[in-house]
């Protein structure tokens, strides 16, 4: 297929959503905030918009998309906490079996991160009868009510946060409650919920090791990562002054094309070439800082330095650096690296180029170690 062409459908603002989805994303994977709306109000402040229009405010499924890459790229065999966790909620559902315990939330889906806690929907009349049984049960609780109003009405929802290894989180409802189907405020659609006996069968195919079964729990290929990143430069277009060649992706192969003639066996460089724009998925005019930032701590130092500082190589090569700036970098022994992934950068912009494609670049990546 072919890579340099606009991105279907970008409309004004949508660079800017994707902005405003990153940085709530973020907010909700370190646990910053809890709630959707919150993060959505924090992260437009955050990224310098006082009076925010629809269009820029990303839709709770965009920001749970960037919440779902994260969790990818940070945490690739999230199974290895999911199987505890189910176990855990069904102890939970047993010893609260007489408020029909349904699970909801991400230790349903498998889509848990660090920080994830145990939702279970309860219903009685009584919500203090819960807490007296989670207090016999040897935990201590807290007992929020929260009112929330919605089209006019007001309603109280009642949430009791118990102290578990892994926070168990129990919303009550009224018995007439029960049946009643609740809708998702990311996709309108029904909440899915397990009984019991669905949580026991789930636990029993996914995470009972059989002989010759694969589980749940296999370590993902890392490649995953590198694909997460890249894969969301198609839709992110160049400034035709300086990128005449297309979008990001394109150009992103294009260098790391001409990376591979100038050192073919040398992991760390080819993957800051491959990587060095990642971060123009989400800030384009600051994007050397962010994608360093994306990457620090998941590949070798050599790379995220190579990454952060390739615009000031664009900076030092045309005099424009600021002289203690060019002087510190020089002295840094992969400044030679830095020059030429600056040449390969600046290489790598001809709209009529044949690059390598994604899954070459990565299986070529693979045979040189960038991934052991």
């Amino acid at each position: 297929c072919c890579l340099n062409h606009p991105p279907a459908g970008d409309r004004p603002g949508s660079k800017v959503r994707r902005r405003v989805a990153f940085a709530a994303a973020r907010l909700l994977y370190t646990r910053e905030v809890d709630e959707y709306l919150d993060a959505k109000r924090r992260a437009a402040r955050a990224v310098g918009l006082r009076r925010p229009g629809p269009a820029d405010l990303p839709s709770n499924a965009e920001i749970r998309d960037q919440l779902r890459a994260m969790v990818r790229v940070h945490q690739p065999d999230p199974a290895a906490r999911l199987g505890p966790m189910r176990r855990r909620a069904l102890v939970w559902m047993r010893r609260l079996s007489r408020y029909h315990p349904k699970l909801i939330g991400s230790v349903l889906t498998g889509e848990v991160r660090e920080g994830s806690d145990i939702d279970l929907h309860l219903f009685t009349n009584h919500v203090s009868l819960v807490v007296d049984d989670v207090e016999r049960a040897g935990h201590t609780c807290r007992w929020e009510r929260k009112r929330i109003e919605c089209g006019g009405e007001t309603r109280v929802f009642n949430h009791v946060h118990v102290d578990d290894d892994d926070p168990v989180e129990l919303t009550v409802y009224p018995l007439g409650d029960l049946g009643r189907k609740f809708r998702s405020s990311l996709t309108g659609r029904a909440i899915e919920t397990a009984s019991i006996t669905r949580l026991e069968q789930m636990i029993a195919l996914e995470h009972t090791p059989t002989p010759g079964r694969r589980t749940v729990a296999e370590p993902v290929d890392p490649a995953a990562r590198f694909l997460g990143w890249l894969a969301p430069l198609a839709d992110v277009m160049g400034d035709p002054r300086w990128h005449p060649e297309g979008d990001t992706l394109f150009h992103s192969l294009q260098v790391y094309d001409h990376a591979v003639g100038h050192h073919p066996y040398d992991a760390e460089f080819l993957t800051a070439a491959l990587l060095h724009d990642i971060g123009k998925a989400v800030d384009v005019a600051g994007h050397a800082e962010t994608g360093a930032d994306m990457i620090s701590g998941i590949v070798a130092g050599r790379v995220v330095w190579l990454v952060r500082h390739h615009m000031d190589a664009h900076r030092i090569a045309d005099g424009t650096a600021p002289p203690r700036l060019a002087r510190r970098l020089r002295r840094n022994p992969w400044f030679d690296d830095l020059m030429t992934l600056h040449r390969c950068d600046l290489d790598g912009r001809r709209p009529d180029a044949t690059p390598p494609t994604i899954d070459t670049a990565l299986d070529h990546l693979r045979m040189i170690g960038a991934f052991d």
